[in-house]
């Protein structure tokens, strides 16, 4: 066990103040309404045109990074090079465009964001 969590069960509650540094909770992540993904209204359907300016130019941008990756990588790509092409092309859209860091980690930090972007960008490729 490591020394954090013998110093978390060696604690006694004698009703002062407890130290929640040692087993810090689990804290949930708000993302900026910026990086959101927006559907079209009354359906589950990603759709470019109805993101916000900045969420549109970033997806934008991939495609044009997925195209060079196609021209000049690997023109036939299988599904596992392409789902790579699309993923390196948000991630180098994103990080291009300074007002877009907060999608650039949020692509990073969150999967389930990342694959509905792919979804949305390769539907499109």
């Amino acid at each position: 066990m490591a020394q954090t969590d013998d110093a978390a069960f060696s604690q006694v509650d004698n009703g002062g103040p407890s130290n929640h540094s040692v087993v810090p909770a689990q804290a949930q992540t708000v993302w900026p309404t910026e990086t959101e993904l927006l559907f079209f209204p009354g359906t589950n359907k990603v759709m470019l045109t109805v993101q916000r300016p900045l969420m549109r130019m970033v997806i934008q941008d991939a495609f044009d990074q997925i195209q060079k990756s196609l021209m000049f990588h690997n023109a036939f790509p299988d599904t596992f090079i392409a789902l790579d092409f699309t993923r390196d092309g948000l991630l180098a859209a994103a990080e291009s465009y300074d007002q877009a860091s907060d999608i650039y980690n949020r692509l990073m930090c969150d999967s389930e964001y990342m694959t509905k972007m792919t979804r949305l960008v390769s539907s499109r490729t």
